[in-house]
């Protein structure tokens, strides 16, 4: 018997590996930007990819960048090499959940990411045991309404039989 689809705790309008278009000063870690220098106050020239979302379409995106210093992708983007951030955002610049909208908004060509671009933005930003991965999960966690992990030290002990 297969799992409900009413169940599964993630959007069905926006699916996961969209790429939306903002600015830097409407993300949560982009508070006291200043503004990128050429561009118009109204552009919105920052890609964010959505990695993960719940039911209420509220989404967890992640910085599409042409910097070389993050992680590559490996199929790059419109057919140029793109790197990313594996630093997961929750929140917008008031600390409300990112939703599709004014300041988040999809592009023109509604372009997604490939399969294999999506796998390795989703395996280099939760996997592993770094500080930063176990805060992505976390913000993950409370986004999607579950009830943070406790540490496994602090676990009650197993029954055994």
């Amino acid at each position: 018997m297969g799992r409900n689809k009413r169940k599964k705790n993630r959007s069905r309008c926006i699916k996961d590996g969209t790429i939306l278009q903002t600015r830097d000063d409407y993300l949560d870690s982009g508070k006291n930007y200043q503004g990128k220098p050429g561009y118009p106050k109204k552009a919105l020239y920052r890609p964010v990819a959505v990695v993960a979302s719940n039911r209420n379409d509220e989404l967890a995106i992640v910085k599409i960048t042409s910097n070389s210093k993050a992680k590559k992708l490996p199929d790059g983007l419109r057919g140029r090499p793109a790197w990313f951030r594996p630093i997961v955002e929750t929140k917008d610049n008031e600390g409300k959940p990112i939703k599709r909208g004014f300041k988040f908004w999809p592009n023109r060509s509604q372009e997604k990411l490939s399969t294999d671009n999506l796998r390795k933005v989703q395996r280099t930003s939760f996997r592993g045991n770094r500080k930063q991965n176990q805060d992505n999960r976390k913000k993950i966690r409370t986004m999607k309404g579950k009830k943070p992990k406790r540490p496994f030290w602090k676990r009650p002990p197993r029954k055994r039989k």
